[in-house]
């Protein structure tokens, strides 16, 4: 009698835990297939960037990597051409995703120091964004703003790594296009 107790006690525990676990683990699976999908989605646009004979193009669909519409907007700034004598004009710059005026302005900040800002960054750690600049490895062409998140720790320094390798993936590829058409004017002339 007191092991078919101990066994039924036993069967209720295990299938208690598992319908406590269950949503766990569902929760688990679901996280794992959106990042697998947005691992997938971030692989085609790094080929695609590779490829690309024009990068400038390709600046908002890094955009779409940070998020559905509808969510707070990610938004970017760059200049197409980004020549030393327009480097500090706010009104040289192209902007994609509808930033207001003081992400405009936190853009364009980002843009001229060459370094990220925001909480995390250990550069304007007040600001009301994340900011990341679009480096290559002698200038900095552009900038991304992403609005805050409630990440703490671990998960905020992975994301904030994540975002400026992708930022600087854009930058490298901006400088390899303007080399060349710097190499491209030069030998028409």
């Amino acid at each position: 009698m007191c092991s078919i107790n101990a066994l039924t006690t036993g069967a209720v525990a295990s299938g208690l835990c598992l319908v406590l676990l269950s949503p766990w683990v569902l929760a688990r699976l679901t996280r794992a297939q959106a990042y697998r999908e947005r691992g997938a989605k971030l692989h085609r646009w790094m080929e695609s960037l590779r490829d690309a004979p024009d990068p400038w193009r390709l600046a908002p669909m890094l955009l779409e990597q940070f998020g559905p519409r509808g969510q707070a907007q990610a938004a970017m700034a760059w200049q197409e051409r980004p020549g030393r004598e327009a480097a500090s004009d706010l009104h040289a710059l192209c902007f994609a995703g509808g930033p207001d005026e003081e992400r405009r302005m936190g853009l364009w900040k980002c843009r001229l120091d060459g370094r990220a800002m925001g909480p995390g960054t250990g550069h304007q750690e007040d600001a009301g964004a994340w900011y990341w600049p679009l480096r290559g490895r002698e200038a900095c062409f552009g900038a991304i703003t992403l609005p805050l998140t409630r990440m703490r720790g671990d998960e905020r320094d992975a994301h904030l790594a994540h975002v400026q390798r992708m930022a600087d993936q854009l930058g490298l590829a901006m400088e390899r296009h303007e080399a060349w058409l710097a190499r491209t004017e030069a030998a028409q002339q």
